[in-house]
């Protein structure tokens, strides 16, 4: 009676500990440890689902048959505790048998079974009590020990819950600066592909600058030849302006001895000082444009030097314009030394026919003046005569 009693109490307590155990049940991913994700619910209440088939189909049978197989492991316990090994006294289910039966090997398990039969004929109620009631004993321990791990599994899931959350939340603001960083390494690609461009461009333009400087530099030479040409053609000028001037002033110098007595060649002298005025105005002229193109040319200098950059067009076009002056000069030179010799020849011409007929009035003159004096002679002699008679 004691033992169906016990069977019956132990039948019900199992049956609290199935409905605990429903309640209780975790999914194997909080179990070890792991959050579950959206993907892993499905599979985890599958095998909650299998754990709650197992239970019921292990309580489903008649307290007879429980009685019986506790009966049987109770014994195997017995046994187990006299040869001195460990089994757990958590409740049995078909996984831990078969895990104890792989844990030890089929030759063990044939020799115990003959032995399981001997003890259990051998074995009185009290002991069995004892044990039944070691095993109740053993199983509420074990409710707490699964009560107390709930509730840290519970704490558990709750911390990292909130450790997920939190790593969420981080991987969000992780993926936004992520995002950020990306957007900004693509922007410093662009400026810098933007530079690179730039630093290209600046680059030709160095190179075309450098290249303008040199042709400037090599019209500069020229135009430095050119000015030390035009101030050997303005030195020879100034000769030549000197020894006219030298010559006119001898001729002038000649024309004022003779001027008491040669008033028709005065005015063709006047005439020849106009000529001369009108050339000295022409050369003074020809002076002053070579001056203004010195002045000029000084300008265009400086206007080169610091306008170098800029005018690599214009340098042409002055060029050409300086060609051109300098061949007008060229045919103004030219034209004025014709004028000057043209001059010199009629002056010179002139001169010799102004001093031969001053030559051959001074000879008339002479004569005159001896023809003269012969008939003042003669005429003082007629009137000697006269006196005397």
């Amino acid at each position: 009676m004691r033992l169906d009693h016990a069977l019956t109490s132990k039948v019900h307590h199992s049956e609290n500990n199935q409905a605990q155990c429903e309640g209780t049940t975790t999914f194997p991913s909080v179990a070890n440890g792991q959050l579950l994700s959206p993907e892993n619910e499905p599979q985890a209440i599958r095998s909650n689902a299998l754990v709650k088939d197992k239970i019921n189909g292990r309580f489903l049978q008649s307290p007879r048959q429980g009685t019986a197989k506790l009966t049987k492991t109770c014994v195997a316990e017995r046994l187990a505790h006299e040869d001195g090994r460990s089994v757990s006294l958590s409740p049995t289910n078909n996984r831990s048998r078969v895990l104890k039966r792989r844990r030890s090997g089929g030759k063990r398990i044939t020799s115990r079974q003959p032995a399981f039969g001997n003890g259990n004929a051998d074995l009185s109620e009290e002991d069995l009590f004892q044990l039944l009631f070691v095993k109740i004993k053993a199983r509420e321990e074990n409710d707490v020990v699964a009560s107390n791990e709930k509730e840290q599994l519970e704490a558990n899931i709750s911390e990292l819950t909130q450790e997920n959350n939190a790593l969420r939340s981080q991987l969000d603001v992780f993926s936004n600066e992520l995002q950020q960083r990306t957007s900004e390494s693509k922007a410093y690609k662009t400026q810098v592909e933007a530079w690179k461009a730039k630093i290209a461009k600046f680059k030709y333009i160095l190179n075309e600058l450098a290249s303008g400087y040199k042709a400037l530099r090599v019209e500069t030479t020229q135009l430095k030849l050119t000015k030390t040409s035009l101030d050997r053609d303005k030195a020879e000028i100034k000769g030549t302006i000197a020894d006219t001037r030298e010559q006119l002033f001898h001729a002038s110098s000649t024309v004022e001895k003779s001027q008491s007595c040669l008033v028709e060649s005065q005015t063709l002298i006047n005439s020849m000082k106009q000529a001369l005025k009108n050339a000295e105005e022409k050369t003074r002229s020809v002076q002053e444009r070579l001056s203004d193109e010195k002045k000029r040319s000084s300008l265009l200098e400086t206007y080169i030097q610091d306008n170098s950059r800029l005018q690599a067009k214009r340098i042409g076009l002055i060029r050409a314009d300086q060609l051109e002056m300098l061949r007008k000069l060229d045919s103004g030179f030219e034209t004025v030394a014709k004028h000057v010799d043209v001059s010199q020849t009629s002056a010179q011409t002139i001169i010799k026919q102004t001093l031969e007929e001053f030559h051959l009035s001074f000879r008339r003159m002479g004569e005159n003046h001896a023809q003269g004096k012969m008939d003042f002679e003669q005429c003082k002699a007629t009137f000697q005569e006269c006196s005397s008679q």
